[in-house]
């Protein structure tokens, strides 16, 4: 799938349309969309792609479309002010910019012209793997509780960019010793260093140049990190909406690996809700392993 629409699609239901469980003949599909204009690739990643028309896509004419296209149209705006970046990502296509300034300019109003708009604009294919199995991931916000000021519950912030950090180019790198690391700052000398790590950043190393956005649970706080982007609810009901800006550069390292090797229990059997119940119940040994990972998310 395409940098980008997969993103616009991710938060309705026609996305899930294109998730199929595994065959009869135990191929594993999904149904990726590509800007119709743009000649496709016979393969990606070593599986083939097969066109699959629209109207055989379960559940595809009677999907919300125009909601689907609300999404899109957010990502379109994005990808129009790509100029301003804080990271480095990959240009969009020639063509998706294109679909997207006829979208913008002419919005359908309906559900069915959206769906004329994505069928007009777009092919479908099946993804057919050589062993009949892949692995697929998909995007999630978590919505968690917080609070605009820190208490004993809500006590670890979520920070805002540093105004410091400057974020590597893909391929570009910090020299020898560092050259595992993808961010830094700016010495008073106009060197280059790497930038201060989790642990680092949790004791306040950063000062005044941390601003914090919101409060979570340090668990939850965490977690957020591991996602790039997260929903708080305060209690007067308000949600923010925070995504990801940047990170420190520092490489990540799994906690549920961490905590496998720390308990003998086997990873596959850590997941989310077990790794939260053990945080919970061992926070000093887990805020241990928590700070062992040296990479943090900035919001």
């Amino acid at each position: 799938m395409r940098r980008g629409i997969g993103y616009g699609f991710g938060q309705t239901g026609v996305l899930k349309r294109f998730l199929l469980a595994l065959s009869a003949g135990g191929i594993l599909t999904f149904g990726g969309l590509l800007p119709a204009f743009s000649a496709p690739p016979a393969e990606v990643g070593g599986a083939r792609l097969e066109p699959v028309p629209f109207e055989t896509l379960a559940g595809w004419r009677g999907d919300d479309h125009r909601a689907a296209f609300t999404t899109f149209r957010r990502s379109c705006e994005a990808i129009q002010k790509s100029g301003d970046q804080q990271r480095w990502i990959t240009p969009s296509s020639s063509a998706l910019i294109g679909i997207c300034q006829r979208g913008l300019k002419h919005p359908p109003k309906t559900r069915s012209a959206a769906r004329r708009f994505f069928e007009q604009n777009f092919a479908a294919f099946r993804i057919v793997t050589p062993k009949g199995s892949g692995f697929l991931t998909g995007y999630f916000e978590p919505e968690y509780r917080g609070r605009l000021q820190p208490d004993d519950l809500f006590s670890t912030p979520l920070l805002g960019r540093p105004a410091d950090l400057i974020t590597f180019a893909d391929g570009e790198r910090l020299p020898a010793p560092h050259t595992a690391l993808t961010a830094a700052r700016r010495t008073t000398s106009g060197a280059l260093e790497p930038y201060p790590d989790r642990a680092a950043i949790e004791d306040g190393v950063l000062g005044p140049k941390a601003q914090p956005l919101v409060y979570l649970d340090p668990i939850d706080a965490f977690l957020a990190h591991v996602q790039g982007s997260v929903r708080v609810r305060i209690d007067d009901g308000r949600i923010i909406r925070l995504a990801y800006a940047a990170r420190n550069g520092h490489p990540y390292s799994s906690l549920g690996r961490m905590v496998a090797l720390e308990t003998g229990l086997p990873p596959a059997e850590l997941n989310t809700p077990k790794l939260v119940a053990w945080l919970k119940a061992n926070p000093d040994a887990g805020r241990r392993l928590m700070r062992q990972n040296r990479s943090y998310i900035f919001f």
